[in-house]
């Protein structure tokens, strides 16, 4: 407890006593971990005798505890019956204050009065002034602790910004460099970090045009899926990590709970807790639909709407969802679609602007290469990155930035979003839709971004139809600039091993690309074996974690 001249005095959750009760010079911080509707209380009336005539006012500050307001019957004076020609109300709201960031926190009721109650917002960190009260429920032997909350102020943490030498560092630093320092223990993915990064960074919020962008991994277990979404969360000021395996709807959500006065209060839930952040949801596919259904509105239109009984209300959640989903079986098949493969509705899937597959596809150069980078780790010997503190300051002065879209920038990317809406897709393909052209756009503002600008040129247009691109083609679709499957289907197989490797990519999007000739190669086995005989002739060299043909 720390104690102040004037009397104020702070105390922790867990030091609160009954010595502490009246004493209004109580001062706490702590979150909103809940709220009501909003109430009435009495706070004034006016009687009239009706012998003596006289008028008295009866207001909350005389007493203690307003709880105790009553409205006296009979004059002091002359005994005779009070008339009441005026009785006010005045605005109260219960909300769940709590402990921040505990496993099992601390929570108590408290009471917010008059303009108060339009300013609290789930989620949000305050200061109080309050006074410790007691209150009897029902016929209970023992007494309730509540809060009547005097003052309030905002306690959140403002995001943290570069120093001057740093923001001067950032405007010189090869961008490169952000990216070989996400996730530096995880060996290579760069494509996979690159779209985490810039997903960080987001786009530009309108009005009624979301900024986020919404990123799923996908692929076989144990691929670092977990490690990725962990390290976004740590770099991510306003962030939380949970697993759909275990969350429910009101845990990731909203919910609503009970008083032991009967008041239903809702709850908040991690997504609208990181309004602002990101949500990182492991095991995505494990979440039951019910459950999950809430997220359609969050990820579309950032906000949740929650109605039940005696609760009527809507939340800002601009937050940005990041999943991970495993297949269905133990590993991905190449010969199912992508939604026989991962058990997700289509209309959540079009939602998410990123969308990666990441297999776990035996090598032995790249497992070799992985083995000499889990050395480095183990002896404390790799390479220099940034500090994920500098990230996150990177990250936080980035987002102040709203750069304007360029008429180059458009057109590259309007013509490129016509082309790919032309593409012949596999069955069970990813949807192509409108939502493909705003993230596109979105892209390109993370893009400027990252570079600090506040234009968005043609060439942060082809970054992100570069990137979008990348994603496609780790599930195997078509894009434009590819030749025509029909086109395809007539190449021997040195023509069309020459076509595939027209740029560099990572072994597994190889093996997923020659695939798409069946009649050449109808198994991974296959389409390895004319790999390894291919690195063996020199045709194919690796270049950092990605082939590249000779």
């Amino acid at each position: 407890m720390k104690t102040f001249d004037d009397g104020f005095y702070i105390k922790e959750f867990g030091e609160l006593n009954g010595s502490d009760e009246g004493n209004d010079k109580l001062l706490m911080q702590g979150i909103v971990m809940g709220i009501s509707e909003i109430e009435h209380y009495p706070n004034l009336a006016v009687v009239k005798c009706q012998g003596c005539r006289d008028e008295i006012q009866i207001h909350e500050s005389d007493f203690k505890n307003w709880r105790n307001f009553k409205i006296p019957k009979e004059c002091l004076k002359c005994g005779g019956v009070f008339d009441v020609i005026q009785f006010s109300k005045g605005n109260i709201r219960k909300f769940l204050f709590g402990e921040e960031k505990n496993a099992n926190p601390i929570t108590i009721t408290a009471f917010l009065f008059k303009s108060d109650v339009y300013n609290v917002k789930p989620g949000e960190k305050i200061r109080i002034n309050a006074t410790l009260q007691s209150v009897k429920i029902g016929k209970s032997e023992t007494w309730k602790r509540v809060l009547d909350v005097k003052q309030m102020t905002s306690a959140t943490n403002k995001p943290k910004m570069p120093t001057d030498d740093e923001l001067k560092m950032f405007k010189e630093l090869d961008k490169q460099k952000l990216i070989d320092s996400f996730a530096p223990k995880i060996k290579g993915m760069d494509l996979i970090k690159e779209g985490l990064f810039i997903a960080c960074l987001g786009g530009v919020s309108q009005e009624n045009q979301r900024g986020d962008i919404n990123t799923l991994l996908m692929g076989d277990p144990g691929v670092a899926k977990t490690q990725l979404l962990k390290f976004t969360a740590s770099i991510v000021q306003k962030s939380d990590y949970t697993s759909g395996k275990s969350a429910s709807q009101a845990g990731l959500l909203a919910g609503v709970d009970n008083l032991s006065d009967g008041t239903r209060i809702a709850k908040p839930g991690s997504v609208i807790m990181c309004n602002g952040g990101v949500c990182c949801i492991d095991e995505f596919e494990k979440m039951n639909a019910s459950d999950r259904a809430g997220l359609h509105e969050v990820m579309e239109n950032n906000t949740f709407s929650l109605r039940k009984i005696g609760i009527n209300m809507t939340w800002e959640a601009k937050t940005a969802i990041f999943g991970a989903a495993n297949p269905r079986g133990s590993k991905w098949d190449s010969e199912l679609t992508i939604k026989e493969n991962v058990n997700l509705p289509d209309s959540l899937l079009s939602r998410f602007g990123l969308i990666f597959l990441i297999r776990d596809i035996p090598n032995k150069e790249t497992d070799f290469a992985i083995a000499r980078h889990v050395r480095k780790i183990k002896q404390n010997t790799m390479d220099s990155v940034l500090e994920p503190m500098l990230l996150t300051k990177f990250i936080n002065y980035a987002k102040t930035i709203n750069p304007k879209i360029s008429d180059d920038a458009a057109d590259h990317i309007e013509q490129y979003w016509i082309d790919l809406r032309c593409q012949s897709q596999a069955n069970g393909a990813i949807l192509i839709d409108h939502r493909t052209l705003q993230d596109l756009y979105r892209l390109a503002e993370a893009y400027a971004r990252m570079d600090l600008s506040e234009i968005v040129t043609k060439e942060h247009g082809k970054s992100a139809i570069k990137l979008l691109n990348g994603s496609l083609q780790t599930l195997g679709m078509a894009t434009p600039g590819e030749a025509h499957q029909s086109m395809i289907n007539y190449m021997n197989r040195e023509q069309f091993l020459q076509f595939i490797f027209k740029d560099d990519m990572t072994e597994s999007t190889a093996i997923l690309r020659m695939m798409n000739r069946r009649d050449l190669y109808p198994d991974e086995s296959r389409a390895e074996k004319d790999l390894n005989k291919l690195r063996l002739m020199g045709k194919i060299y690796e270049k950092g974690d990605k082939l590249s043909w000779v």
